[in-house]
């Protein structure tokens, strides 16, 4: 399958050299608004195309998807301009500013007889559904503490003065939007979505949320979610149950998983070593031929965007076309 990739980012580059251990992946075009910037990217990652425009991308019949891992603010009209065009969507997260537009966005790939997909990292990860064994094995959980914090790469320059897009909310930027989604989405996961959450965040001085935490409400237990940008932790993630826990080192790569039960040596689970995106291309190329595959994916996309939403809502957190 020939794929268009929109982004020229190290994302963008790690999923190309990855998703190519599939031989039905085929990076066949660049799109960057700086040709200079796209001919050093494509020359990179072995690209024949490079395009600087997005309808010359959606005009170009040899493309049959596209990869999309441009700033959060553009996924949206970018997804609908390359479903209207005829092209399958594989879009990195946070997939939308909200659950309205990702609405949308599966709705008009569906109308064009196309498949949009997230690409969520851990939804796609095989030791997600091992993960989600062991706790069916370990019995009713009765809290969960899911973290996903990390010191942003462009922290420094944002404490020296320099706002980058990384730290720019007017593109859908935000802790909730990029780690949020992580530990969000293991939330949804694992335990479906909470009756109801209770919110909190730090916000920087351009209003930017930096930190964020909640309490989500279910039935018979408690989780609390942690997302950040601006502070480190290694702590990590951790499931308790009344007869032992679960902890988890890394909750985007499903990695650094340890059993613990009560009275018993602590168990470690051997990841299953997978390139990251590898399997979530190969998945998302199943999809393509198989749309049935996409709606439990859609599903989860959906419940993790209504989150979001209510994180949004009690946090005072508006985008940039936001009512």
């Amino acid at each position: 399958m020939k794929f268009g990739i929109i982004g020229t980012g190290k994302i963008a580059a790690k999923f190309i050299a990855n998703a190519s251990l599939n031989p039905e992946f085929e990076a066949a075009a660049i799109l960057s608004r700086s040709r200079e910037r796209g001919e050093a990217f494509a020359a990179g990652c072995g690209i024949p195309k490079v395009y600087t425009a997005i309808d010359e991308m959606a005009a170009d019949p040899s493309i049959e998807a596209v990869y999309i891992a441009s700033p959060n603010s553009a996924h949206y009209e970018q997804s609908i301009q390359m479903s209207a065009a005829g092209k399958h969507v594989f879009c990195e997260k946070a997939v939308a500013s909200n659950s309205q537009e990702l609405i949308a966005m599966i709705d008009t790939a569906e109308k064009n007889d196309k498949i949009f997909l997230e690409a969520m990292r851990p939804a796609f990860n095989p030791d997600l559904a091992r993960l989600k064994a062991i706790i069916a094995d370990m019995g009713q959980p009765r809290n969960a503490l899911i973290s996903a914090c990390q010191y942003s790469s462009r922290y420094d320059a944002f404490r020296s003065g320099e706002i980058l897009n990384a730290f720019d909310p007017i593109l859908s930027n935000g802790a909730v939007m990029d780690m949020g989604s992580y530990s969000i989405f293991m939330l949804v996961a694992l335990f479906g979505e909470p009756q109801r959450i209770f919110c909190t965040d730090v916000k920087l001085h351009n209003g930017f949320d930096g930190f964020g935490a909640f309490i989500g409400v279910y039935p018979e237990m408690a989780a609390e979610v942690l997302y950040s940008k601006i502070n480190w932790s290694k702590a990590g993630s951790e499931i308790m149950f009344e007869d032992g826990s679960i902890t988890i080192s890394d909750i985007p790569g499903v990695s650094g998983i340890e059993i613990h039960r009560r009275g018993k040596p602590s168990e470690k689970l051997t990841a299953s070593g997978i390139p990251e995106y590898k399997e979530e291309a190969a998945m998302f190329i199943r999809c393509c031929q198989n749309p049935e595959l996409a709606k439990p994916y859609h599903e989860l996309s959906l419940s993790v965007m209504r989150i979001i939403d209510e994180v949004k809502r009690q946090n005072g957190i508006t985008f940039k076309g936001e009512g």
